[in-house]
């Protein structure tokens, strides 16, 4: 092989005899079908075989290897080209000259004895008698043993037929290639970086592939840090085969004092074939020991918002990769990586901190290979968190028999206590009640109680929370409760029941005046069905409560003849009911109405004329007229509406005794007792 820097043609041995070997028994045999073209990223490549034609030296006139071509499903067949062996020196010269530079990589043409090679070629008319150097590729091209087709369309495949031409005879068909096409692909194993050595002004990397694979050229790309992108670089190198593995050694010599660099290599076949590249490998000229580590390390705490703060002084932040913080709350043991940061940085806030809790620190320098420095200097620091909290919540307030129940909840993961505050009902201010210690992610529960308090002690709580730095949070909102109780409020009592012309009075004693608790009445009835000699259920006969200062109520909604029962209880401000006073019980009679006065009779022809005077009475609806004789039960003989005043009996026969009495009928139904009774004869 030749690179920009050695010629070492023995490295290409095993992989070109490789290809070679598989053509040449097809050649031997002049079989119509042969492995003979191979697609690359340049074209595709015909190899002719090992013997040369030169026409002019030709003792059979032979002319040259006629090279035809048809793409894959296509009959037919087009000339490519004639090739031959230059005749002159000159010819030889100028193809080896262009082949070379278009390949460097396989060949450097200034070390090529070409003088020599066209001697041996003319004598001996094969590319084997060139030993090594009749392996070159750019050799092989300028000798006519192998043709370059680069006029192929690149989605397609091909195949060639190549024959024996001459000129005083039909060519013979020598082979027909397989079909190829420019985008084939290789596999040369998977190369592995083995070795990586660093001097004061050289890399020296040692690659190795899996065994069996033999590549023909090695490319070696290189990043230097800061770089966008890789170059491709050609180094100086070494290859070797050690137990059926081949290896490359490469030495990049072009590099700076204390920069860092990327590399990767890839294999390449005989064409030009790229194979998969090796993983990329990181490197530099630098030593690791004699970087000064981070000193003037100094910590302190953040203020109001509770971190620690770590300052240093680095000398060159570009000697190392990053600076490894650690973290622990014990001086000598339990220390975890908590960031990697810039180098370049000579501050760093941690956050992550409980107040008033002591936490050490180290710095560890991280190198650009991995390198770890030894722990630093540690320092300890404490957080105070003095930004005031949320302010609580009393969530929750519940009477409970002599007080109160409280949940509070708070929102600060650095709370410790719970301050609860009181105020009594009358009292101007709230006063310390209990300090409650706190769970983070828990609710505080309080129960405050005492003997004084009643179901009427109205009891106000507010609370502020207080975190582990003493910071205080503003006061909660205020909550108020009243503790439960068993007894509800004063019954209404001395109940007085009087009938009126518009209904019944109910007067009870007030009760406001005393119990301020009282917030109205609520008043019941029942109607006892005097007929059937059953009690109803009590119903309240008022629309909601009547106002605390009213200690009286007229219930007009009543009819005469029945019997009313009326309950009164009072109503607290919590909605509870007293209990039962005194019953009061009243029945309304029905009006009796006045008999007619006045009645006068008078005999005439037509009969008898009954008269009277109506009874200035309200409620009156008719009058009875009764008749009746002597031994004779009375019977009526006339009903006559309110506003008659007279009436003619005509069915009074003459001769006999009669007697009358009048009696008034009222709306309800009751009839009153007979009037004056008096007697006349017809």
């Amino acid at each position: 092989m030749m690179t920009s820097k050695h010629y070492k043609p023995r490295y290409l041995q095993g992989s070109v005899l490789t290809a070679l070997f598989l053509f040449a028994p097809l050649m031997a045999g002049a079989q119509t079908t042969a492995e003979a073209s191979f697609g690359s990223p340049y074209g595709i490549f015909v190899i002719t075989g090992n013997e040369i034609i030169v026409p002019e030296r030709a003792s059979d006139k032979v002319s040259g290897y006629l090279i035809e071509r048809r793409a894959v499903n296509d009959n037919q067949w087009l000339n490519m080209a004639l090739v031959t062996a230059p005749a002159r020196m000159k010819d030889f010269e100028n193809n080896l000259q262009y082949w070379c530079d278009r390949f460097p990589e396989w060949a450097d043409y200034n070390r090529i004895p070409v003088e020599k090679l066209f001697t041996v070629l003319q004598r001996t008319g094969t590319t084997d008698s060139l030993k090594l150097y009749g392996q070159l590729l750019p050799v092989r091209l300028a000798a006519g043993a192998i043709w370059l087709d680069s006029t192929m369309t690149d989605t397609l495949k091909y195949q060639y037929r190549v024959s024996m031409a001459s000129a005083s005879k039909p060519s013979q068909l020598l082979f027909i290639t397989r079909p190829s096409g420019r985008g084939e692909t290789t596999f040369l194993g998977r190369p592995v970086i083995v070795n990586r050595l660093v001097s004061a002004d050289e890399v020296i990397i040692t690659c190795g592939l899996d065994p069996g694979f033999r590549p023909s050229i090695y490319r070696v790309y290189r990043k230097k840090e800061g770089d966008k992108s890789f170059s491709h670089i050609n180094p100086a190198a070494v290859r070797f085969i050690k137990n059926d593995t081949a290896f490359v050694t490469v030495r990049d010599s072009e590099v700076d004092q204390g920069k860092v660099y990327d590399y990767y290599i890839v294999p390449v076949d005989y064409y030009g074939r790229v194979s998969v590249p090796s993983e990329i490998v990181r490197t530099g000229i630098y030593s690791f020991r004699s970087i000064r580590a981070p000193y003037h390390i100094t910590s302190e705490a953040v203020l109001p918002v509770g971190g620690i703060r770590l300052r240093w002084s680095f000398d060159d932040p570009a000697d190392i990769r990053s600076l490894n913080i650690y973290r622990s709350t014990d001086y000598d043991t339990g220390y975890v990586l908590l960031k990697k940061i810039s180098p370049s940085d000579t501050l760093f806030t941690d956050m992550a901190v409980e107040p008033m809790r002591k936490y050490f620190y180290y710095l560890v320098m991280e190198g650009f290979f991995d390198e770890m420095s030894s722990p630093g200097v540690r320092v300890y620091g404490i957080a105070e968190n003095k930004i005031p909290p949320q302010r609580p919540l009393i969530a929750h307030a519940e009477g409970i028999k002599g007080g109160a129940k409280l949940e509070v909840k708070f929102f600060n993961p650095d709370i410790k206590s719970v301050r609860l505050y009181r105020r009594i009902k009358g009292r101007p201010d709230f006063s310390p009640v209990a300090v409650v210690p706190a769970v983070a992610g828990e609710s505080v529960f309080y129960t405050d109680t005492s003997r004084y308090f009643t179901g009427y002690t109205l009891l106000s709580y507010t609370a502020m929370a207080e975190n582990t730095s003493y910071a205080l949070s503003p006061f909660s909102d205020t909550l108020s409760v009243y503790p439960l109780s068993e007894s509800g409020p004063v019954a209404a009592d001395n109940l007085n029941v009087t009938s009126e012309t518009n209904g019944i009075n109910l007067v009870w004693d007030d009760l406001f005046t005393t119990n301020s608790e009282i917030v109205g009445y609520r008043v019941y009835r029942r109607t006892d069905d005097n007929a059937k000699g059953k009690k109803r259920p009590f119903e309240q006969i008022y629309d909601g409560s009547l106002q605390p200062e009213v200690n009286y109520f007229t219930d007009t909604h009543v009819a005469e003849g029945n019997t009313y029962e009326y309950q009164v209880k009072s109503v607290d401000f919590k909605g509870t009911e007293s209990a039962t006073g005194p019953n009061g019980v009243i029945t309304l009679h029905k009006t009796r109405p006045v008999a007619p006065s006045a009645m006068k009779l008078f005999v005439q022809d037509e009969g008898i004329t009954v008269e009277w005077d109506e009874p200035e009475q309200e409620g009156i609806k008719s009058y009875r007229l009764y008749r009746y004789e002597r031994g004779k039960a009375p019977a009526i003989i006339k009903t006559a509406p309110h506003g008659a005043v007279k009436y003619t009996d005509a069915t009074a026969q003459k001769g006999k005794l009669y007697f009358y009495y009048l009696t008034s009928v009222h709306e309800n139904g009751i009839e009153s007792t007979p009037g004056r009774e008096e007697g006349v004869w017809r």
